[in-house]
């Protein structure tokens, strides 16, 4: 699968981001789909529903040779993320879930273009739907996708990945336009071995190809 190199460029990255924004509230917050899916379980194919979220759009390359160790955009994620609070507490908007970051485009020569996102409760009419830097409200994407439970830590999230690909592989399932990242836990206060991460890749039309 395609991606499955972007999972090495993003393990290493959430924690750091979203440790810089309070994390939402219960420890487990709402999640795109139900936890009924445990880590370790097979893959399954579930429909993700659309729900508003604030969010913020960044691109990073994949491979840096001037960041081998991602710093630079592990820093980019937690500013967006930052932008993204800063604009939830101005027009008082609560978390909706757990925080998101969702591919738009992965080119493995070239650059990961991405949304920061994070779930929002509170909109009015009157909210606005843009703000400063870039961030914006919207929706998250919906449709059927293959969803994989990560227990433990970004490092190791590239099982996650390669689960996935085999699934989609054997079921000749053809990869959509999205890789959506849920992460359940809050950094900040989980032990590193037991956070939990929804990983989900969207279902696009056809079949698989190699």
């Amino acid at each position: 699968m395609k991606r499955i190199a972007l999972a090495l460029m993003l393990c290493a990255l959430p924690g750091m981001a979203i440790a810089n924004a309070p994390p939402p509230e219960p420890h487990y917050p709402p999640t795109l789909t139900p936890i009924d899916i445990l880590p370790g379980d097979p893959p399954q194919v579930v429909t993700l529903i659309e729900v508003p979220v604030c969010y913020a759009e960044g691109s990073a390359k994949v491979n840096d040779p001037e960041d081998p160790q991602g710093a630079k955009t592990s820093a980019l994620i937690g500013e967006l993320y930052g932008k993204c609070v800063a604009f939830m507490q101005a027009n008082e908007l609560g978390f909706g879930g757990a925080p998101l970051a969702i591919t738009l485009s992965y080119d493995p020569a070239g650059d990961w273009v991405f949304r920061a996102a994070i779930p929002v409760i509170g909109l009015t009419d009157a909210t606005p739907r843009s703000g400063d830097g870039g961030v914006a409200i919207g929706m998250s994407p919906a449709g059927q996708a293959v969803k994989v439970v990560h227990q433990g830590s970004y490092h190791s999230m590239a099982t996650a990945y390669e689960t996935i690909a085999a699934y989609m592989k054997a079921n000749n399932l053809a990869e959509g336009p999205h890789a959506i990242e849920e992460y359940v836990s809050d950094p900040g206060n989980t032990p590193e071995a037991e956070l939990i991460t929804n990983v989900y890749f969207l279902i696009g039309p056809g079949v698989h190809k190699e």
